[in-house]
């Protein structure tokens, strides 16, 4: 004899003693076509009662079996619970309150003074008989609710539904399902199906439903599923690189934005916010916004921003403009050195490149007494040397600038430059 702890008190037990071996297969009793035994066993027995038996274990482990537990599992993926309430002596009970229409296995352990064995095999699957002329349409005791949610959160969706024989459950959300979409096995006893989507987006927003169908008919419930997130500009790769637009033409910005519940946007231009007048248009819809500003100017070139604000955060994105249109008008030509047949000159630049570089500069000359200008060479710089003009003569100077969208207006034109007559030395000698 040796003495053993159990909780609070002392337990004198037997050595080799032991838990009992697990118990046999249990094998339901079949109520209708078994032989005379087993129409007895049904008599005083309510009619949706089912008996099973089992053998006992192999060995008792030493000491009698003083019951056994039996449990059920209801379809492929439900869990073992008790099949009745409390350990039964024999090795047969009669077990009452399955659903009709549902399939069951069990499974029986045995136990005795030293404790509980380990389950025994389960049995064959069990259908529950049912009479098909009462058939019961499925209801949902507990429907779906409405759900707000964070992005990139986990929801659920929880149902209750009942009918006879057990429904079938098919979940959709936004019109249709993927792989972040958990279904849960319907738990018969409870009749509790639950829907899970991991990760939620703000395209998962919309209508969830639950459709439960048997036999009888089809029942739906229905929610909404909102999603919060805070808002986000998202700009496409040209708008990062910037944008150029002719000077005349209609300047179109559109960003794209996410976010629930939609944001307030404000748009600006060098810091300044933007409002609608005749010249420009601003529009919001639900994933993005557009600014439109008609016969484009110089003026208009510069940073674009967007400011997008809600309850949940803020964001902004920006991005540089440039209208393009050809140069403004070049300075007045200056000489810097007068030859008899050549001319230094120097000019100012043009205050406006247009947008884009100046690609040259165009020097255009006219001969006191013509009627015409024509042009006398390019410079890439605002000066240039002229050479091969006529000794003696007097000209007039301009200036243009080009560059991709154009050429400027000429300049002012230079003052009168005379060119000083050529020298001769005068030589006579004698016959």
């Amino acid at each position: 004899m040796s003495d053993a702890l159990i909780g609070p008190r002392s337990v004198r037990i037997q050595a080799g003693i032991a838990r009992p071996s697990c118990p046999g297969v249990p094998v339901v009793i079949p109520r209708q076509g078994g032989d005379a035994f087993q129409q007895l066993a049904y008599s005083n027995k309510p009619d949706d009662a089912v008996i099973l038996q089992w053998a006992a274990p192999y060995t008792d482990g030493g000491t009698p079996v003083n019951g056994y537990a039996v449990e059920r599992k209801a379809g492929e993926n439900g869990q073992w619970v008790r099949a009745h309430p409390l350990d039964v002596r024999e090795t047969e009970v009669a077990l009452t309150g399955l659903q009709p229409g549902q399939d069951y296995r069990f499974r029986v352990k045995a136990s005795n003074a030293i404790g509980c064995s380990e389950p025994g095999s389960e049995s064959e699957s069990y259908l529950v008989p049912y009479d098909p002329s009462n058939v019961v349409r499925p209801s949902f005791t507990v429907g779906l609710r409405d759900a707000i949610v964070m992005e990139h959160e986990k929801v659920e969706f929880v149902v209750e539904v009942q009918g006879i024989p057990p429904p079938e459950v098919q979940w959709i959300v936004n019109g249709s399902t993927d792989s972040k979409v958990i279904v849960t096995d319907r738990d018969p006893d409870s009749g509790v199906s639950t829907l899970i989507v991991n990760d939620v987006l703000a395209g998962d927003e919309g209508e969830v439903k639950c459709i439960a169908t048997n036999e009888a008919g089809q029942s739906t419930s229905i929610a909404i599923l909102s999603v919060e997130a805070p808002p986000r500009a998202v700009l496409t790769k040209k708008y990062e690189d910037g944008l150029i637009f002719e000077e005349g033409d209609i300047i179109r910005l559109k960003v794209e934005f996410t976010g629930r519940p939609r944001p307030e946007i404000t748009w600006y231009h060098e810091n300044k916010r933007l409002a609608p007048d005749g010249r420009m248009e601003i529009e919001i819809m639900a994933d993005c916004t557009i600014l439109k500003v008609a016969q484009a100017k110089r003026s208009d070139r510069g940073e674009y921003s967007v400011k997008l604000q809600s309850g949940l955060g803020e964001d902004s994105a920006s991005f540089l403009v440039t209208v393009a249109n050809r140069p403004s008008v070049p300075g007045k030509p200056q000489p810097t050195d007068v030859l008899e047949s050549v001319v230094s000159l120097q000019w100012d630049p043009s205050e406006d490149d247009g947008g884009c570089e100046i690609s040259c500069y165009i020097v255009e000359y006219n001969r006191l007494g013509w009627d015409m200008w024509l042009k006398a060479a390019t410079s890439r710089t605002p000066q240039i040397r002229l050479g091969d003009l006529i000794p003696g003569s007097t000209y007039l100077f301009r200036i243009k600038a080009e560059n991709p969208y154009g050429v400027s207006e000429p300049s002012a034109q230079s003052d009168l430059i005379r060119l000083p007559a050529r020298r001769y030395l005068k030589i006579q000698w004698a016959a």
